[in-house]
């Protein structure tokens, strides 16, 4: 704002001093053509100069050529609407002059020339259409009828169709365009819309689409390419989480997901081709292959992208906390994870802030699950604030109660059974502590990636001032300009020559040489470039004339400067000593108490933060002990179980041998019976046959069977 404030200030000053008279002005618009405003132009259009600058103004850092294209009938009337229709049918007439490429083999990517943020046309368009965007319009204008700021103006992002022509050269901007219009969103826009959230996400998201658009059609792949690609990239990281608490309809995170996820597409394509192709391997391909991965962390692919980056990227520390950040929520590790997070930086912590909840939610279920297996167990919420980086009590019990958990007296209550999973009822928040308090730049600073340039200096090119020009040009030539009308001034010669000789001690002559010389060439530099349209009379008319009013006006400030040093030391004698020394006094006073409230507000707050810092580490501490407290417990329970279980298997099998034995024992032992009796049996019946009764016989044998069957059971 104070850039386009000063801006302001000088063409209007200029403006007044133009129209002292008709020459002085011609002579103005000859020397400084950037500042006499084109039909309809820039800040402060509305002024029909016919002698108005028919190219593009910029700065020469971005090496963008000047644009020449046939110049369209004038309209009668100067609306917008006949602008806009004058420039449709010259590109219709283009367009008709244009031979259509046919061959797949022959096509060429087609080449922009626009050097401009936004096409003249289009700029028109929009404002007929009502489509100007809150950055985009002049403040001069009324509300009811907005007319658009040609130097503000950025192009907007069209979607492709079939029934859209092919853009012509004029409408596609070349690289050093988008480059401009990339430093002026950084420098001019980012910084300074952010108290209009749907308006500032809105514009920024649409113009970054659309320069990445223009970069696609020309089929560009060079380094200068890749910068703008990755600024894009981190203003949708940014907006991850600078807009996370904002509704639906001002910012989508799935939309700015899916746009990021391109542009992180686009910068692989890039890179590969630029190492493959030209050899070249960008510097900060290791920083957006980080961000590819936090962007995925949930996703079971993850490995195989990684594996798809060279050696020098995997094995980069900013990839091994993106892994580390991977596994630590493959495996429910909440502690490890926002440790990554207070140790990584501001951008892959906005990135990480998107998985918070998922983590806690995780987390919450693990605790639950474990602190309940017994009975109930109430956890102090001061501490599940602390392990789960909540901003504050209020969040946490707003979580805790979303998923099921009740909490009551400062406590929250696990019991088996009442965790619910559920995403309802659960507002993403910022992260101050953990994230913004990262970010010690302004927002520019962080899309840009560095230090942020001076905003660009530019003068949209209008097609209409060429034509203009030419219908009074012969005019202009046929007639000698006008006499430039005698300045009057207020001081005498003798007042002059007395404040020159008096400043000469202070090396303002130098400056005055120095000024003039500076005068010279530039009025020389400018006669050379319009030797065709004006005659040499008239150079040299015009050149005497510059270096006449240059002189007269430097003479004119120095008279100025010389008065106001003579007052100030007339108001310096005046003053008395006594007055000096009670204002020296009561700034001393001021001073001191202003240093004794910054010592003190700094003491304070170096207190806060060392307590913070001091429970930050603590916790930490305490956490480590005490799950390496846990770790030695449950190995000793392991080691005790084992040992319990391996005497327990010991005795058992003792029990089995000895029942083995006790079978195999009666088993033997009724063989040795059966054997006894049967070598009874055999010595005491008769070899002849018997002189006993057969029923004597089977008598005797009768008891024996019994015996034996008694023998044989208890054996």
């Amino acid at each position: 704002d104070s850039v386009l404030a000063e801006r302001d200030l000088r063409e209007n000053e200029m403006d007044t001093i133009a129209r002292k008279a008709d020459h002085t002005y011609f002579l103005r618009s000859l020397l400084q053509p950037e500042t006499v405003p084109s039909l309809q132009g820039a800040r402060g259009s509305g002024s029909n100069n016919p002698w108005s600058h028919s190219g593009s103004s910029t700065d020469s850092t971005y090496g963008i050529p000047a644009l020449s294209l046939p110049v369209p009938p004038v309209p009668k009337k100067q609306t917008s609407q006949d602008i806009m229709d004058a420039l449709e049918a010259r590109d219709e007439e283009m367009r008709k002059n244009t031979v259509r490429q046919t061959s797949l083999a022959e096509a060429r990517a087609v080449v922009g020339t626009c050097p401009d943020m936004c096409p003249e046309k289009e700029r028109y368009q929009r404002e007929v259409t009502r489509r100007l965007s809150v950055f985009e319009v002049d403040p001069s204008s009324s509300p009811s009828c907005p007319q658009v700021n040609h130097s503000t103006a950025v192009k907007e992002y069209s979607g492709s169709a079939a029934d859209k022509e092919e853009p012509l050269p004029h409408e596609l901007r070349p690289l050093g365009a988008l480059r401009m219009t990339m430093d002026y969103l950084a420098t001019c826009v980012v910084d300074a819309g952010v108290d209009r959230p749907a308006e500032w996400y809105d514009f920024l998201w649409n113009r970054t689409r659309a320069i990445r658009k223009d970069i696609t059609l020309q089929h560009l792949c060079t380094v200068e390419c890749v910068d703008l690609v990755e600024k894009c990239a981190r203003f949708h990281v940014l907006c991850a989480h600078f807009l996370c608490e904002e509704e639906r309809s001002t910012f989508d995170p799935k939309m700015n997901n899916e746009n990021l996820t391109k542009c992180l597409q686009t910068l692989k394509e890039f890179y590969r081709d630029l190492r493959l192709q030209k050899g070249i391997q960008c510097p900060r391909e290791v920083e957006f292959c980080c961000y590819d991965i936090l962007l995925h962390l949930d996703d079971g692919d993850v490995i195989n992208t990684v594996q798809q980056y060279s050696n020098a990227v995997i094995h980069s520390s900013e990839v091994r906390l993106a892994l580390a950040a991977a596994l630590a929520i493959k495996s429910d590790n909440f502690v490890r994870f926002f440790k990554l997070v207070r140790s990584t930086k501001f951008l892959n912590a906005c990135l990480m802030h998107r998985y918070f909840n998922l983590v806690r939610s995780r987390a919450l279920r693990v605790m639950n699950r474990s602190h309940s297996a017994q009975r109930p167990l109430l956890f102090p919420i001061a501490d599940l604030t602390r392990m789960l980086a909540f901003e504050n009590f209020e969040d946490c019990i707003q979580f805790c109660s979303a998923h099921g958990l009740s909490v009551s007296n400062g406590k929250v209550k696990f019991q088996r059974g009442k965790f619910a999973a559920s995403e309802e009822g659960i507002v993403e928040r910022k992260s101050v502590a953990l994230v913004e308090a990262k970010n010690d730049k302004c927002l520019g600073e962080v899309v840009y990636g560095g230090p942020l340039p001076r905003p660009p200096s530019h003068k949209p090119f209008s097609s209409f001032s060429q034509s203009t020009a030419q219908l009074q040009e012969s005019d202009h030539q046929s007639l000698p300009p006008p006499p430039p009308p005698p300045l009057s001034l207020q001081a005498t010669e003798e007042d002059l020559l007395a404040v020159v000789s008096a400043l000469q001690e202070e090396c303002v002559l130098e400056e005055l040489l120095r000024s003039v010389q500076e005068s010279r060439q530039e009025v020389v530099q400018q006669l050379a470039e319009l030797k065709q349209v004006v005659t040499a009379s008239v150079c040299d008319e015009i050149a005497e004339d510059v270096l006449i009013s240059e002189c007269r006006e430097v003479a004119e400030s120095s008279l100025a400067l010389a008065v106001q040093q003579r007052e100030m030391e007339e108001i310096k004698d005046v003053i008395s000593k006594s007055t000096f020394v009670e204002l020296i006094e009561e700034v001393v006073a001021m001073e001191t108490s202003a240093c004794v409230h910054v010592s003190i507000s700094e003491a304070i707050q170096f207190a806060q933060d060392l307590e913070r810092a001091v429970s930050v580490v603590t916790g930490d501490l305490l956490e480590e002990g005490v799950w390496s407290v846990v770790q030695e417990v449950a190995r000793e329970e392991l080691e005790w179980a084992k040992e319990r279980r391996k005497q327990e298997l010991e005795k058992l099998r003792g029990v089995v041998e000895l029942k083995r034995t006790r079978r195999f024992w009666k088993r033997w032992l009724h063989v040795v019976r059966m054997r006894d009796h049967v070598r009874r049996e055999t010595l005491g019946f008769p070899p002849a046959p018997p002189l006993l009764p057969i029923s004597f016989l089977l008598d005797t044998l009768l008891p024996l069977e019994g015996d034996t069957a008694k023998g044989g059971g208890g054996g």
